[in-house]
């Protein structure tokens, strides 16, 4: 994981106009606002680990969302995961 982060690093710093957009995703239950807080708690420490390898922090940027309602737990488990968006300033 931490290759992950070190990688995500080195991009930024050769493209300088480079930023981050972090998501993290849940999905949409009866338990919305708990999900929505959770994604955005996740996509949070995603950001510091990124900032623990050099990552300036106004390059980053975060957000806590839903997905679309679901049909099965595989779509559950599909549904939650973190998204790391690299694009122009």
């Amino acid at each position: 994981m931490s290759l992950v982060f070190s990688e995500l690093s080195e991009i930024l710093n050769v493209q300088a106009n480079a930023r981050l957009l972090i998501v993290g995703r849940g999905y949409v239950t009866e338990l919305y606002d708990f999900y929505m807080r959770l994604s955005r708690s996740v996509a949070e420490a995603v950001k510091q680990r990124l900032l623990a390898v050099g990552v300036k922090a106004q390059k980053i940027e975060v957000a806590g969302v839903g997905s679309v309602m679901n049909d099965s737990s595989a779509n559950d488990k599909m549904n939650r995961r973190v998204e790391v968006i690299v694009r122009p300033l």
